[in-house]
């Protein structure tokens, strides 16, 4: 009797029949022991892996039986090395829990956000408890669920090492911190996206498709509205644009004028993230960005974002701020040097200054 008789037919088999008995009767009734470092992963979920190699040797062979547990070890060199050649996958504990991609970006989340942090911070401890929440560890043996606090410490030093602004650092980082840091250290945008994917457990956004137009146009629509959070000490608020009623009854306005109103998205080159503009007038060739308030810093970042969006756009576009009320006379010669023109709602309508 011995592994090479194993076929994965029969590791097959031996894997339906451990989730008919389910783990405990089905290492109760063949007589083995629960695995401690190596487990097949098959089909999304884990077997203690000498188990299942044992109960295989029954289906591949049975003039011999099953093998019994003292009939052979388990191992590197024996059992996930037969699995690996039969085409399987086997993690090995015993070297630890292998990091997951999810993983990695939420602590390099955390660390941009935070910096290196020691494992007695409560941000490490929160995050601990973040990822133990990830589906990735639900399948896993309970012993090897979840992070401790010095693991995630370790981890964020790995970030600390590859980031270029920190000195010192943990310099065993693993390929897959390094693969993390390169994608999303330069694109916080993308970041934030992902991790919001993680945590609502949607699955991680792709690459974009290399035929992805870098512009398009999609309509103007009342939910378009977006949403930003603000963290405040012991509370995280989520709150609503409030230009959304703004910019609806803009649309309305150009619309009653003949006007063709769309909105702008624009794709960064070898970028994940996904800019939006609030408004492009495509009949006059003018693209709008708009605010809830007349606020400096909101009128300075309507400018900002005018720019930006301006990258993708014809050379022939006007810029426009489109603001609640008409701001005062410091801000609309900052508009206007822009250049851009300042819209602001009045009782009558709309006014204009132009550039």
């Amino acid at each position: 009797m011995t592994l090479g008789d194993v076929t994965a037919d029969g590791v097959e088999r031996a894997a339906v029949e451990f989730d008919r008995l389910g783990r405990e009767v089905f290492l109760d009734h063949y007589g083995f022991g629960k695995a401690r470092s190596y487990f097949l992963v098959h089909g999304g979920r884990r077997y203690d892996s000498k188990a299942v190699v044992g109960v295989a040797h029954g289906f591949d062979r049975p003039d011999l039986g099953p093998l019994q547990p003292q009939d052979f070890s388990g191992g590197e060199a024996t059992v996930a090395a037969r699995l690996r050649v039969l085409g399987f996958h086997v993690e090995n504990y015993s070297r630890g829990i292998p990091w997951a991609e999810e993983e990695r970006i939420l602590v390099l989340d955390l660390y941009l956000r935070a910096g290196r942090l020691g494992k007695a911070d409560l941000r490490v401890e929160e995050l601990c408890r973040d990822l133990a929440a990830l589906t990735v560890h639900s399948t896993r043996p309970v012993p090897y669920r979840g992070r401790s606090a010095d693991t995630v410490a370790l981890k964020l030093g790995n970030f600390a090492w590859l980031d270029p602004n920190e000195e010192g650092g943990a310099s065993n980082f693993a390929k897959g911190d390094a693969d993390v840091w390169d994608r999303y250290a330069s694109d916080e945008d993308a970041l934030a996206a992902t991790v919001a994917a993680i945590k609502e457990e949607r699955r991680l956004p792709a690459e974009p498709p290399a035929q992805t137009p870098r512009t398009s146009r999609v309509r103007v629509e009342a939910q378009h509205v977006e949403q930003f959070r603000f963290f405040v000490p012991g509370q995280d608020i989520e709150a609503t644009r409030r230009e959304q009623s703004l910019v609806m009854a803009y649309v309305e306005h150009l619309e009653s004028q003949g006007h063709k109103v769309t909105r702008g998205r624009y794709r960064p080159d070898g970028s994940d993230s996904v800019l939006a503009s609030d408004l492009v007038d495509e009949t006059d060739g003018v693209l709008y960005e708009a605010k809830g308030d007349v606020r400096r810093a909101s009128v300075r970042m309507a400018i900002g974002q005018l720019l930006d969006y301006r990258r993708f756009e014809p050379s022939s576009m006007g810029l426009a701020v489109l603001l609640p009320r008409q701001p005062v006379q410091d801000l609309i010669e900052l508009i206007l040097t822009v250049p851009a023109a300042a819209v602001w709602r009045t009782n009558d309508g709309f006014a204009s200054v132009q550039p």
